[in-house]
């Protein structure tokens, strides 16, 4: 259950209920009841905890049952297929700023 897993995290940091609601901006009594399992959690409240707790976002969607493994994995493949990509395109882009900075040395800078 996340708010069992909120509360295991919030007490690892050392904080309060009172705490970490005011990094949240969210009532203490409305977090407690997130903990308790008496109040569902918005994927923006999730988002917020994840980041105070110092977790991934993907940790506390698990527990929340809103991932599954397969779903994290998947979304980590895409992840990294980015990221690649991105690379790729980055050290393109390195490559024709080299060109154009070179010709614009040389005086020739509508040569590409």
């Amino acid at each position: 259950m996340v708010g069992e897993e909120i509360r295991r995290l919030r007490k690892e940091k050392g904080m309060t209920l009172k705490q970490l609601a005011n990094n949240i901006d969210l009532s203490h009594t409305y977090l407690s009841q997130i903990e308790l399992g008496d109040r569902n959690v918005s994927l923006e409240m999730l988002s917020k905890l994840a980041s105070v707790l110092e977790v991934s976002k993907l940790h506390l969607y698990k527990a929340a049952d809103l991932l599954d493994e397969t779903d994290i994995l998947a979304l980590l493949d895409e992840n990294k297929r980015l990221r690649e990509a991105l690379e790729d395109i980055s050290c393109h882009v390195d490559t024709h700023l080299q060109v154009i900075i070179s010709n614009a040395l040389e005086g020739d800078k509508y040569r590409i």
